[in-house]
């Protein structure tokens, strides 16, 4: 896993990152903005804590679903969505050197990944990694998570998820959980794509590696 970039700065703290390694069909690549105007109390809390030098997790899941959006797929809506992986930056420190990925898939790919040198854990773990992390009350980052992620991690790992309701639920009772779509939809009305936070962060010529949709297929 590969961080590209980190950097914490006053009035504006962005947290920027793309893991470019692949993990079967799936690529992550979150990339996060977060600016002082019309903050939360959360997110100015998440603001000091990485400005004094405290941990934080970021996630992101890519999907193993090819078929379009309509043929039993919503976004919104968590049904048919199956987990390809989840991946959980843990930032302990404002360089990149302080960013460590932990990966998650399918029990049946472990093996396989693990001869191809990627670390990675079973959707079976991640749920104690969560708890854990929810224990030392570090701040659980996403973008569109609430819309998203969350709600497929929630999920059975049958079902295409990762067993993750009860804590993932208790991240959100406790307001440990930093949703940049949503808060940036609530304070400004609009929708900001994944596009314009890494341009906002990285510059007008900066890019995504892929669109979502072709994450599965590579």
């Amino acid at each position: 896993m590969s961080p590209l970039s980190f950097s914490i700065g006053w009035p504006i703290l962005s947290i920027s990152f793309v893991c470019v390694k692949t993990v079967r069909a799936a690529i992550i690549r979150p990339i996060f903005l977060m600016s002082p105007n019309g903050l939360t109390d959360l997110t100015l809390t998440m603001k000091m804590k990485m400005a004094t030098g405290d941990s934080l997790i970021i996630l992101d899941i890519e999907t193993k679903n090819l078929e379009p959006i309509g043929n039993g797929l919503q976004f919104g809506n968590p049904a048919n969505w199956r987990t390809s992986c989840a991946c959980v930056l843990e930032v302990v420190g404002p360089t990149p050197q302080h960013i460590e990925a932990h990966v998650f898939v399918e029990k049946e790919m472990v093996a396989e990944l693990e001869s191809q040198g990627i670390v990675c854990k079973s959707f079976e773990h991640l749920s104690d990694y969560l708890n854990n992390c929810l224990e030392d009350e570090l701040p659980l980052l996403t973008h569109n998570g609430k819309g998203f992620d969350l709600p497929i991690l929630m999920k059975d790992i049958e079902a295409g998820g990762a067993s993750c309701h009860n804590v993932l639920t208790d991240y959100e009772k406790l307001g440990l959980h930093m949703d940049t779509a949503a808060d940036l939809s609530h304070k400004t009305g609009k929708r900001f794509h994944l596009q314009d936070l890494i341009q906002g962060v990285l510059g007008p010529s900066a890019t995504k590696i892929m669109n979502a949709a072709d994450a599965p297929i590579e």
